[in-house]
């Protein structure tokens, strides 16, 4: 009973994915069309989430038109399953991770194999991976240093010219 309760549910999820991943290229593309009615450049335009968001974020740096490419990537306590990495294209944009070593779901080992795949390919990557903080950590918590993580991100996006 438990085995078919999870093909069942891996049945109905599994064909959101491709549909959520869509959304969030048309959302680049929809900001970068529009970005002079935002006042925002061209050619700063990214895309971050968080856990299942964090996923969309990142799959968006795996397959891209010129349109809908963002210019950086920011997915934190991200899941990302290995159909979606592949191809790695030489113009990956910048990436930016952020997770916890006590992340109840293990998310720390695909924010590893991400940065490992950037790091590999020689695109612009950086990782914070801090000790406490749990799953969903969102801006931070004062408590223990993931609130150091906002921060960092602006920092890295000025270094890139953001």
């Amino acid at each position: 009973m438990i085995a078919l309760s999870r093909i069942c549910l891996q049945r109905k999820i599994l064909p959101v994915i491709p549909l959520a991943i869509a959304d969030g290229r048309q959302a680049i593309t929809y900001v970068r069309r529009h970005a002079e009615v935002y006042k925002i450049a061209v050619d700063r335009i990214g895309i971050m989430g968080f856990s299942a968001g964090g996923l969309v974020a990142a799959a968006t740096a795996f397959e891209y038109t010129a349109e809908n490419r963002p210019d950086f990537v920011v997915p934190v306590y991200a899941d990302l399953p290995e159909w979606i990495q592949d191809p790695m294209l030489p113009s990956a944009p910048p990436l930016f991770l952020a997770c916890t070593q006590d992340d109840e779901f293990g998310f720390v080992t695909h924010a590893l194999k991400l940065y490992t795949k950037w790091y590999t390919a020689q695109r612009p990557v950086e990782m914070h991976l801090y000790t406490k903080g749990g799953h969903g950590f969102g801006v931070g918590n004062i408590v223990d240093t993931t609130y150091q993580w906002l921060d960092q991100l602006s920092r890295l996006l000025a270094v890139l010219g953001m």
